[in-house]
């Protein structure tokens, strides 16, 4: 976490002189408080690893917090990432109700395979239970995450499963995009949207033309 992490602050200035400070970001901030006016303005970029390592040029006092959310933006897109993964290894467990457990207790699933909304844990286990047993095994062919606030965050992209249906094996591709809110410090899905990839017939004949006056 960023508040671990150690932070060295290189100082040059003529009056002030050459100074180093080594803590966490919540001590420094306090430092940061101290300083003599005119306060300093620090331009902050991460380095290599887990240490951050700040250019000293004119700053205020908060420019050490908007660099310690960067910091902490990115180790969470991070994590993210991870719960799709978590979510896709639930799946080929095929294990319905720990699928249906990463999702939260308000929540909405429009799935790949059925045309139904699932609003309950009820209907998404039930879904979960079919899905299930079509032997899925998936993969991530896209995944586009980003930081909607502090305790909510998105992923969108593309991914492929390999399914077993009558006997016979099929392979669905398909858009998803989930929306992720933190509870109590572990994050649940809110919102999940699955559509199978529209076949190359469809979109050859909706596809807009590339030349801008056809439309007009």
């Amino acid at each position: 976490k960023v508040a671990d992490l150690a932070f060295c602050i290189q100082l040059q200035s003529k009056k002030l002189g050459p100074h180093t400070m080594l803590g966490t970001s919540s001590q420094l901030c306090a430092k940061s408080s101290t300083f003599h006016r005119p306060v300093y303005r620090l331009r902050a970029s991460l380095a290599r690893g887990n240490r951050l390592v700040v250019r000293a040029s004119t700053l205020d006092k908060n420019s050490i917090v908007a660099t310690a959310d960067k910091a902490q933006a990115s180790a969470n897109l991070g994590e993210i990432r991870s719960l799709l993964d978590k979510w896709l290894s639930a799946v080929q467990s095929r294990d319905a109700k720990a699928v249906t457990a990463l999702y939260a207790p308000v929540t909405f699933l429009l799935p790949t395979l059925w045309n139904d909304v699932c609003t309950t844990h009820e209907q998404i286990e039930r879904y979960f239970n079919f899905f299930c047993g079509l032997q899925p095994v998936g993969r991530v062919d896209e995944c586009n995450t980003r930081m909607l606030a502090h305790d909510t965050a998105s992923n969108a992209g593309v991914y492929t499963f390999n399914l077993v249906r009558d006997g016979e094996a099929q392979e669905v591709q398909a858009r998803y995009s989930f929306t992720y809110k933190q509870y109590d410090g572990e994050w649940l899905i809110i919102d999940h949207h699955s559509s199978q990839q529209p076949n190359d017939s469809l979109l050859a004949s909706t596809a807009p033309s590339d030349d801008p006056l056809s439309l007009m």
